[in-house]
């Protein structure tokens, strides 16, 4: 059964169970341990499952810039948006994410842990870094399909990557790694209804101005072709 948590506390606390569950994973030792993660694909690319090999310091700089990532595009999203709609959950994701944020660093301050950038990480800033470039030339509904499709691409590498650490993860920490899931998969599910329902409603305004098709499947513009 899901629990009853709302989706923003359930992302906010399972936040802190990441870094937990990274940390028991990594075996606590004084120095960096390696432990292995799935090398996550750019937005729209198929996700490879080669796995690669990264210290401590390094998995936070990956979950740092993944959350980083999320509130800059949302920030962008909450405001140029042409759907109040997508603006309305581009606002919940931001909040969800700065609250993640807050949990991210408290956690890795009290374990003494210091983001180290390497690729991985870099090139989520990279591919986040051409988003937003895309997301502020954008106009109108172009907005919306980008930010939904961005944010679809990037909670479905979350869940793979959850995925990947839960069986590693101790027994009694997996219970929240799991709502988290929950949660990232009504977020996909929401943002892919949404980018359907938007994307619907765009086609139908454009038949109905260009007079090219009624519900009813005439084509007002043909039909006295047969009378010629």
């Amino acid at each position: 059964m899901m629990s009853t948590q709302p989706r923003a506390g359930r992302v906010r606390t399972a936040a802190a169970v990441v870094i937990a569950g990274a940390l028991a994973w990594a075996g606590c030792e004084p120095q960096p341990t390696e432990v292995t993660v799935i090398q996550p694909a750019p937005p729209g690319a198929v996700t490879t499952a080669r796995p690669v090999t990264l210290s401590m310091g390094n998995v936070a700089a990956v979950i740092v810039s993944q959350n980083n990532a999320t509130i800059q595009r949302s920030e962008i999203a909450r405001v140029r948006a042409a759907d109040p709609r997508v603006r309305a959950f581009a606002g919940r994701v931001l909040s969800e994410s700065q609250m993640a944020a807050s949990v991210i660093n408290q956690q890795l301050a009290s374990h003494g842990i210091t983001p180290q950038p390497e690729a991985i990480s870099m090139e989520i800033d990279r591919n986040s870094a051409q988003t937003l470039a895309s997301l502020q030339s954008a106009q109108g509904l172009e907005v919306d399909r980008i930010y939904l499709q961005t944010q679809i691409a990037n909670d479905r590498w979350l869940i793979s990557s959850l995925d990947a650490i839960v069986p590693s993860v101790p027994s009694d920490q997996r219970g929240k790694l799991m709502e988290l899931r929950d949660a990232l998969n009504a977020r996909v599910f929401e943002a892919q209804n949404l980018e359907a329902t938007v994307l619907a409603e765009k086609r139908a305004r454009k038949h109905k101005m260009d007079g090219t098709y009624h519900n009813n499947g005439t084509y007002p513009n043909h039909r006295n072709r047969m009378h010629n």
